[in-house]
């Protein structure tokens, strides 16, 4: 496990509206910044950025580790059943709930690391702290004009 933080990078006022919601949220530990503090944390290419969201309390986890580690563990309950590749999205008790999310992990330009996740706008369609705010549906809006096979990959 690795406390990195996160930067969601916004490139439409649309999408950093939503994202000063999840800010205002203060257990998130998350606050909006500028593009110029954008390429002070990550040195991406800062043009067509209009601002962030940095959580700082995001962590990064090797998610093979993670799975091998929760299935040891659930297969030490009897009440407990492991599913081999199925995608859960969500669970209450009884219950897992199913889905699609498709990452990708890519090496940095250069051998570059940066010590933040990255995430682009289109991240506010998945998460429940971003789809819960004023706004989010006109980003989902403009992304589906936009970018339908983005929307039709399983972001959502």
């Amino acid at each position: 496990m690795l406390e990195s933080g996160s930067v969601i990078v916004a490139r439409h006022e649309d999408e950093l509206e939503v994202m000063a919601g999840a800010a205002r949220d203060e257990r998130r530990g998350a606050r909006v910044i500028t593009r110029e503090e954008v390429a002070e944390l990550a040195p991406i290419p800062i043009d067509g950025v209009v601002g962030a969201l940095h959580a700082r309390r995001d962590i990064r986890v090797d998610p093979r580790r993670a799975v091998a580690g929760l299935a040891s563990l659930l297969e030490q309950d009897p009440g407990a059943r492991v599913i081999w590749n199925a995608h859960a999205h969500g669970a209450d008790p009884g219950r897992v709930d199913a889905c699609r999310l498709q990452m990708l992990r890519v090496a940095g330009p250069g051998g570059r690391r940066y010590a933040p996740a990255l995430l682009t706008g289109l991240s506010l369609l998945r998460y429940p702290a971003f789809t819960a705010q004023p706004g989010c549906e006109r980003v989902r809006a403009r992304i589906t004009e936009e970018r339908p096979e983005l929307v039709a990959a399983g972001t959502t």
